[in-house]
Protein backbone atom coordinates (compact mmCIF):
# COMPACT_ATOMS: atom_id res chain seq x y z
CA UNK A 1 0.00 0.00 0.00
CA UNK A 2 0.91 3.57 -0.25
CA UNK A 3 1.05 5.74 2.30
CA UNK A 4 1.60 9.76 2.03
CA UNK A 5 3.38 11.79 4.97
CA UNK A 6 2.59 15.04 5.69
CA UNK A 7 5.14 16.17 8.68
CA UNK A 8 5.97 19.58 9.82
CA UNK A 9 9.26 18.98 11.23
CA UNK A 10 12.92 18.53 9.27
CA UNK A 11 13.54 15.48 11.39
CA UNK A 12 10.19 14.30 10.37
CA UNK A 13 10.99 14.85 6.66
CA UNK A 14 14.27 13.65 6.71
CA UNK A 15 13.83 10.31 9.15
CA UNK A 16 10.03 9.34 9.17
CA UNK A 17 9.70 7.48 5.87
CA UNK A 18 12.67 5.59 6.48
CA UNK A 19 11.53 4.44 9.87
CA UNK A 20 8.08 3.55 8.77
CA UNK A 21 9.53 1.55 5.85
CA UNK A 22 11.87 -0.21 8.12
CA UNK A 23 9.06 -1.29 10.38
CA UNK A 24 6.20 -1.46 7.52
CA UNK A 25 8.25 -3.84 4.93
CA UNK A 26 6.72 -4.02 1.87
CA UNK A 27 4.62 -0.75 2.01
CA UNK A 28 5.33 2.49 0.28
CA UNK A 29 6.17 5.79 1.84
CA UNK A 30 6.43 9.20 0.70
CA UNK A 31 6.56 12.67 2.54
CA UNK A 32 4.86 15.29 0.71
CA UNK A 33 7.04 18.66 0.93
CA UNK A 34 5.77 22.39 1.51
CA UNK A 35 7.75 23.84 -0.83
CA UNK A 36 11.58 23.99 -1.83
CA UNK A 37 13.30 26.77 -0.50
CA UNK A 38 16.87 28.27 -1.35
CA UNK A 39 19.68 26.53 -2.81
CA UNK A 40 17.00 23.32 -3.82
CA UNK A 41 15.80 22.31 -0.21
CA UNK A 42 12.43 20.85 0.69
CA UNK A 43 10.64 22.35 3.66
CA UNK A 44 7.96 20.47 6.09
CA UNK A 45 4.98 22.13 6.27
CA UNK A 46 4.17 25.05 9.14
CA UNK A 47 3.28 23.96 12.07
CA UNK A 48 -0.04 25.02 13.60
CA UNK A 49 0.98 24.09 17.05
CA UNK A 50 3.85 26.16 17.77
CA UNK A 51 1.80 28.03 20.76
CA UNK A 52 -0.83 27.16 22.80
CA UNK A 53 -4.11 26.33 20.49
CA UNK A 54 -6.87 28.42 21.26
CA UNK A 55 -10.16 26.54 20.97
CA UNK A 56 -12.02 29.85 19.93
CA UNK A 57 -10.09 31.71 17.36
CA UNK A 58 -11.17 31.85 13.87
CA UNK A 59 -9.97 29.39 11.26
CA UNK A 60 -8.77 31.76 8.52
CA UNK A 61 -7.29 30.91 4.89
CA UNK A 62 -3.74 31.86 5.44
CA UNK A 63 -4.14 29.82 9.17
CA UNK A 64 -1.13 26.76 8.82
CA UNK A 65 -3.77 24.08 9.64
CA UNK A 66 -5.86 25.64 7.37
CA UNK A 67 -3.18 25.03 4.60
CA UNK A 68 -1.91 22.04 5.65
CA UNK A 69 -5.55 20.45 5.59
CA UNK A 70 -6.23 22.21 2.18
CA UNK A 71 -2.88 20.11 0.85
CA UNK A 72 -4.48 16.62 2.37
CA UNK A 73 -7.43 17.82 0.42
CA UNK A 74 -6.11 18.54 -3.17
CA UNK A 75 -3.83 15.10 -2.19
CA UNK A 76 -7.24 13.55 -2.77
CA UNK A 77 -6.77 12.07 -6.26
CA UNK A 78 -2.86 11.58 -6.11
CA UNK A 79 -3.70 7.66 -5.10
CA UNK A 80 -2.17 7.21 -1.80
CA UNK A 81 -4.33 4.18 0.11
CA UNK A 82 -3.42 6.04 3.81
CA UNK A 83 -2.53 9.88 4.39
CA UNK A 84 -0.50 10.75 7.42
CA UNK A 85 -0.54 13.53 9.29
CA UNK A 86 1.93 14.65 12.09
CA UNK A 87 2.16 17.57 14.06
CA UNK A 88 4.49 17.94 17.34
CA UNK A 89 2.00 18.54 20.72
CA UNK A 90 4.73 20.70 22.07
CA UNK A 91 4.93 21.44 25.73
CA UNK A 92 2.12 24.76 25.42
CA UNK A 93 -0.25 21.80 24.41
CA UNK A 94 1.14 18.89 26.52
CA UNK A 95 -2.46 19.05 28.69
CA UNK A 96 -4.61 19.87 25.95
CA UNK A 97 -4.36 17.32 23.25
CA UNK A 98 -7.72 17.19 22.96
CA UNK A 99 -8.01 21.24 22.05
CA UNK A 100 -5.94 20.48 18.80
CA UNK A 101 -7.84 17.57 17.64
CA UNK A 102 -11.10 19.49 17.79
CA UNK A 103 -8.98 21.87 16.28
CA UNK A 104 -8.07 19.61 13.72
CA UNK A 105 -11.62 18.27 13.21
CA UNK A 106 -12.85 21.62 12.40
CA UNK A 107 -10.65 22.32 9.71
CA UNK A 108 -11.52 19.54 7.49
CA UNK A 109 -14.93 19.93 8.88
CA UNK A 110 -14.77 23.38 7.26
CA UNK A 111 -13.28 22.50 3.94
CA UNK A 112 -15.94 19.55 3.60
CA UNK A 113 -18.41 22.42 3.86
CA UNK A 114 -17.03 24.50 1.34
CA UNK A 115 -16.81 21.99 -1.23
CA UNK A 116 -20.60 21.18 -0.08
CA UNK A 117 -20.72 25.15 -1.39
CA UNK A 118 -18.53 25.19 -4.23
CA UNK A 119 -19.30 21.80 -5.57
CA UNK A 120 -22.88 19.56 -3.75
CA UNK A 121 -23.65 17.83 -1.47
CA UNK A 122 -22.74 14.70 -3.66
CA UNK A 123 -18.71 15.94 -4.24
CA UNK A 124 -18.83 16.92 -0.13
CA UNK A 125 -19.89 13.64 0.58
CA UNK A 126 -17.76 12.13 -1.48
CA UNK A 127 -14.82 14.00 0.22
CA UNK A 128 -15.89 13.64 3.38
CA UNK A 129 -16.02 9.32 3.07
CA UNK A 130 -12.32 9.96 1.95
CA UNK A 131 -11.30 11.57 4.66
CA UNK A 132 -12.31 9.27 6.98
CA UNK A 133 -11.79 6.02 5.54
CA UNK A 134 -7.98 7.40 4.54
CA UNK A 135 -6.78 10.07 6.46
CA UNK A 136 -5.10 9.77 10.25
CA UNK A 137 -3.81 12.54 12.51
CA UNK A 138 -1.20 12.44 14.96
CA UNK A 139 0.62 13.71 17.89
CA UNK A 140 4.37 13.12 18.22
CA UNK A 141 4.36 14.52 22.54
CA UNK A 142 5.60 16.96 23.23
CA UNK A 143 8.08 16.87 20.26
CA UNK A 144 9.57 14.30 18.11
CA UNK A 145 13.02 13.96 19.70
CA UNK A 146 10.70 12.29 22.51
CA UNK A 147 10.76 8.98 20.10
CA UNK A 148 14.61 8.91 20.37
CA UNK A 149 14.42 9.23 24.19
CA UNK A 150 12.30 6.01 23.94
CA UNK A 151 14.41 3.99 21.77
CA UNK A 152 17.44 2.58 23.86
CA UNK A 153 19.55 3.10 21.03
CA UNK A 154 18.01 6.12 19.92
CA UNK A 155 20.79 8.44 21.75
CA UNK A 156 23.88 6.79 20.44
CA UNK A 157 22.60 6.46 16.91
CA UNK A 158 21.97 10.26 17.02
CA UNK A 159 25.41 10.72 17.57
CA UNK A 160 25.82 11.25 21.21
CA UNK A 161 28.78 9.67 22.93
CA UNK A 162 28.78 7.17 25.05
CA UNK A 163 30.57 9.55 28.20
CA UNK A 164 27.50 11.77 27.46
CA UNK A 165 24.61 9.18 27.91
CA UNK A 166 22.16 9.94 30.98
CA UNK A 167 22.08 6.87 33.40
CA UNK A 168 18.73 5.51 34.02
CA UNK A 169 17.78 7.16 36.77
CA UNK A 170 18.31 10.44 34.88
CA UNK A 171 15.89 9.45 32.15
CA UNK A 172 12.13 9.97 32.74
CA UNK A 173 10.34 6.20 32.37
CA UNK A 174 8.05 8.31 29.60
CA UNK A 175 9.39 10.76 27.66
CA UNK A 176 6.12 11.70 26.32
CA UNK A 177 6.13 13.33 29.83
CA UNK A 178 9.73 13.67 31.42
CA UNK A 179 12.70 13.03 29.05
CA UNK A 180 15.82 14.86 31.45
CA UNK A 181 16.50 15.10 34.77
CA UNK A 182 19.96 15.13 34.99
CA UNK A 183 20.83 18.13 37.69
CA UNK A 184 24.01 18.98 35.26
CA UNK A 185 21.41 19.67 32.47
CA UNK A 186 18.41 21.76 34.56
CA UNK A 187 20.80 23.88 35.89
CA UNK A 188 23.45 24.47 32.86
CA UNK A 189 23.37 28.41 32.75
CA UNK A 190 25.31 27.95 29.29
CA UNK A 191 27.92 30.72 30.74
CA UNK A 192 30.77 28.26 29.47
CA UNK A 193 29.27 28.81 25.74
CA UNK A 194 31.37 30.68 23.36
CA UNK A 195 27.71 31.94 22.26
CA UNK A 196 26.88 33.53 25.51
CA UNK A 197 30.60 35.13 26.30
CA UNK A 198 29.03 38.70 25.03
CA UNK A 199 26.57 39.39 26.39
CA UNK A 200 25.29 36.66 28.66
CA UNK A 201 23.29 34.22 27.27
CA UNK A 202 19.83 35.68 28.26
CA UNK A 203 20.56 38.45 26.45
CA UNK A 204 20.98 36.53 22.92
CA UNK A 205 18.26 36.40 20.68
CA UNK A 206 16.33 32.84 20.95
CA UNK A 207 18.22 32.21 17.75
CA UNK A 208 21.42 32.44 19.03
CA UNK A 209 21.66 30.57 22.52
CA UNK A 210 21.17 27.47 23.59
CA UNK A 211 18.34 25.60 22.90
CA UNK A 212 18.28 24.70 26.53
CA UNK A 213 18.01 28.35 27.85
CA UNK A 214 14.07 28.48 27.51
CA UNK A 215 11.50 30.85 28.86
CA UNK A 216 8.16 30.54 30.00
CA UNK A 217 5.85 27.35 29.67
CA UNK A 218 9.03 26.32 27.56
CA UNK A 219 11.18 26.29 30.24
CA UNK A 220 10.42 22.86 31.85
CA UNK A 221 13.65 21.64 31.09
CA UNK A 222 12.91 18.12 31.94
CA UNK A 223 10.20 17.94 29.80
CA UNK A 224 11.72 18.72 26.89
CA UNK A 225 13.46 16.33 24.43
CA UNK A 226 15.22 18.69 21.88
CA UNK A 227 16.73 20.93 24.46
CA UNK A 228 17.80 17.43 26.42
CA UNK A 229 19.05 16.34 23.14
CA UNK A 230 21.28 19.21 22.26
CA UNK A 231 22.57 19.37 25.95
CA UNK A 232 23.49 16.06 25.38
CA UNK A 233 25.55 17.02 22.26
CA UNK A 234 26.70 20.41 23.84
CA UNK A 235 29.93 21.85 22.24
CA UNK A 236 31.06 25.29 23.19
CA UNK A 237 32.11 26.36 20.08
CA UNK A 238 29.59 25.54 17.78
CA UNK A 239 26.32 27.39 17.04
CA UNK A 240 23.71 27.47 19.70
CA UNK A 241 26.40 25.32 22.05
CA UNK A 242 25.84 22.06 20.52
CA UNK A 243 26.58 19.83 17.50
CA UNK A 244 22.78 19.06 17.30
CA UNK A 245 21.10 19.52 14.02
CA UNK A 246 17.66 18.05 13.43
CA UNK A 247 17.84 17.43 9.64
CA UNK A 248 21.08 15.19 10.45
CA UNK A 249 21.29 13.77 14.26
CA UNK A 250 17.31 13.52 14.74
CA UNK A 251 17.16 12.42 11.18
CA UNK A 252 19.65 9.32 11.17
CA UNK A 253 18.27 8.31 14.65
CA UNK A 254 14.58 8.36 13.45
CA UNK A 255 15.08 6.66 10.61
CA UNK A 256 16.72 3.72 12.61
CA UNK A 257 14.03 3.84 15.28
CA UNK A 258 13.06 0.47 17.35
CA UNK A 259 9.55 0.68 17.37
CA UNK A 260 8.70 -2.40 19.43
CA UNK A 261 11.58 -1.29 21.56
CA UNK A 262 10.51 2.27 22.21
CA UNK A 263 7.31 0.77 22.91
CA UNK A 264 8.15 -1.84 25.55
CA UNK A 265 6.91 -0.08 28.28
CA UNK A 266 3.07 -0.83 27.83
CA UNK A 267 2.06 1.81 29.96
CA UNK A 268 4.10 4.90 28.06
CA UNK A 269 4.30 6.42 24.95
CA UNK A 270 0.79 6.68 24.28
CA UNK A 271 0.74 9.04 21.37
CA UNK A 272 3.39 7.34 19.32
CA UNK A 273 1.35 3.76 19.88
CA UNK A 274 -1.68 4.76 18.59
CA UNK A 275 0.45 6.00 15.52
CA UNK A 276 1.97 2.49 15.12
CA UNK A 277 -1.20 1.29 15.81
CA UNK A 278 -3.19 3.31 13.31
CA UNK A 279 -1.08 2.55 10.65
CA UNK A 280 -0.93 -1.53 11.05
CA UNK A 281 -4.54 -1.79 11.31
CA UNK A 282 -4.52 0.58 7.94
CA UNK A 283 -2.17 -1.35 6.37
CA UNK A 284 -3.60 -4.37 6.89
CA UNK A 285 -0.42 -5.60 9.26
CA UNK A 286 -2.72 -6.64 12.22
CA UNK A 287 0.11 -9.05 13.62
CA UNK A 288 2.47 -6.07 14.01
CA UNK A 289 -0.04 -4.33 16.54
CA UNK A 290 1.76 -3.89 20.27
CA UNK A 291 -0.11 -3.87 23.24
CA UNK A 292 -0.49 -0.76 25.69
CA UNK A 293 -2.10 2.06 26.45
CA UNK A 294 -3.55 4.34 23.59
CA UNK A 295 -3.61 8.26 23.30
CA UNK A 296 -7.64 8.41 23.68
CA UNK A 297 -7.28 11.94 21.53
CA UNK A 298 -5.63 10.12 18.43
CA UNK A 299 -6.62 6.21 18.81
CA UNK A 300 -8.23 4.43 15.70
CA UNK A 301 -11.67 4.07 16.49
CA UNK A 302 -13.53 1.61 14.05
CA UNK A 303 -17.01 2.62 13.23
CA UNK A 304 -16.66 6.24 15.43
CA UNK A 305 -20.17 7.59 14.24
CA UNK A 306 -18.81 11.02 14.93
CA UNK A 307 -15.50 10.43 12.87
CA UNK A 308 -14.14 13.03 10.69
CA UNK A 309 -10.90 11.55 9.69
CA UNK A 310 -10.00 7.92 10.96
CA UNK A 311 -8.98 8.03 13.57
CA UNK A 312 -10.21 11.56 15.21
Amino acid sequence: MKVALFVTGELELGGLQKALERRFPGHEFDCEVYQVGRHGRAEPFPSFTSGAVSPDARLLPEDPLIKLAQRVVDHQHEGADLVLLLDDLELANLDQAGVVVDRVRAAFTQLVRDREVARGSVAANRLARWLRETVSFHLAAPMIESWLFADPDGLPHAGVPAARLPSPPHLGPNPEHVTLTDPAYLNDDGADCACCEQPGCEDQPKKSRPVWLLNGVQGHRERHPKAALAWLLKNRSEDKCSTYRESKHGAESLGRLNWPAALRDPTAMTFLRALHNDLAEGLGEPGLVLPGNLAPETMFWPGRADAVLRNV
